[in-house]
């Protein structure tokens, strides 16, 4: 029989190291926050492919830009900690996944700024998207520091193994 006492969530929310997963919420928010990154990507192929831009995509180009890729980098440090997260994980990974909602939240101002400093104005496709956007990243936000089970998975980091 199971100890069940030693688990506050479901057995199954937690990985070989006895430690919470990030749930699917949380992953959706970091893909979210690099949607920017895989834009860029499918944008330049794009364009490199068909040697132009189709008139739909320019509403695109408007808001993906290489600055955006600023408000990659927080999530990237995420990326960087949860591929670490281990005994043998380092002291970096360790403070970088400890303040993991912090830095969610960064990438949702950084984001909300770069988005505001756009040239789109409101009453067209791009003002629309751009409001959307910014949506989401309140949404995102309020998700990340209402969220108990998210700031549990922030809190846990796998102990480091004794040396011997």
């Amino acid at each position: 029989m199971m100890n069940t006492e030693k688990f506050k969530y479901d057995f199954l929310r937690y990985n070989r190291y006895h430690i919470l997963r990030p749930n699917f919420f949380l992953k959706v928010i970091c893909v979210y926050f690099l949607k920017d990154l895989f834009l860029m990507v499918v944008i330049a192929a794009g364009v490199f492919k068909a040697k132009g831009l189709s008139p739909e995509i320019t509403v695109l180009v408007n808001l993906v830009s290489p600055r955006m890729l600023f408000a990659t980098l927080p999530i990237g440090l995420i990326g960087y900690a949860l591929i670490n997260r281990s005994p043998d994980g380092s002291v970096l990974a360790r403070r970088i996944w400890k303040n993991g909602r912090w830095l969610i939240g960064l990438a949702a101002i950084v984001h909300v700024g770069l988005l505001l400093g756009t040239t789109v104005r409101i009453d067209t496709a791009g003002g629309i998207v751009v409001l959307v956007l910014i949506a989401l990243d309140i949404a995102a936000v309020v998700y990340v520091f209402r969220s108990k089970l998210v700031g549990d998975v922030f809190a846990e980091f796998p102990p480091p193994r004794d040396p011997e």
